[in-house]
């Protein structure tokens, strides 16, 4: 069960991509917890930073392998062990685990998988996937009330940005603000097209009928 905790749970969507970042504010505007910047990641501060990872928690490359020069090996290593643990060394996507970091600017890392392996996601949910199980793992978090999000999809997964924000945007009115939701699978196959649609040029809208 989602516990609902908006008015609590604030967001810095850090784009490091000019284009990323027109996208967010396309998207996230209207919303006052929700900073949008465009930076470095590694320049903010946050109670928790998120990880675009594979199933495995093998951080050796792109983003995941900054995160882990930043923080040291021991986090690949707690990633790997607790998805070991919990779901015998594999993390589907549409999951995410949460690592404790000995940091100054971050307490911890959401470890969230966009893609099993590397490999292109252009045309998938992934992105809505991965982003819905991490404000699911940040809202029942006790000490989590700052995230701090990079784009997901967005680099070798070669989502375009502007379907990175809508999925993005659909995943945190469904996992933080518990809205849209469905009562039959004809509005859910509807709405998962509208996630993948380029032509949608219009921000996210709730009063839309999918």
């Amino acid at each position: 069960m989602v516990i609902k905790r908006e008015l609590h749970m604030n967001i810095k969507l850090i784009a490091a991509d000019i284009n990323l970042y027109k996208a967010w504010r396309f998207e996230f505007s209207n919303l006052n917890n929700i900073e949008i910047i465009h930076d470095d990641i590694f320049k903010q501060t946050a109670d928790a930073i998120v990880s675009p990872a594979n199933s495995f928690g093998i951080m050796d490359g792109g983003l995941d392998g900054k995160l882990r020069d930043f923080f040291g090996m021991q986090i690949e290593e707690s990633v790997r062990a607790k998805t070991k643990t919990d779901y015998s060394g594999e993390l589907p996507v549409g999951s995410a685990i949460v690592v404790g970091i000995n940091n100054s600017q971050f307490k911890f890392l959401i470890s969230a998988p966009t893609m099993r392996v590397p490999e292109e996601a252009a045309d998938s949910l992934n992105a809505y996937l991965a982003m819905r199980a991490i404000f699911i793992a940040a809202v029942n978090h006790k000490d989590i009330n700052l995230i701090a999000v990079p784009g997901l999809c967005s680099l070798s997964g070669r989502m375009p940005m502007n379907i990175v924000a809508r999925q993005l945007r659909v995943a945190y009115e469904r996992a933080v603000l518990d809205r849209i939701q469905y009562s039959n699978w004809r509005e859910e196959r509807d709405l998962q097209g509208y996630l993948r649609c380029m032509a949608n040029t219009l921000p996210f809208d709730l009063e839309r009928k999918y």
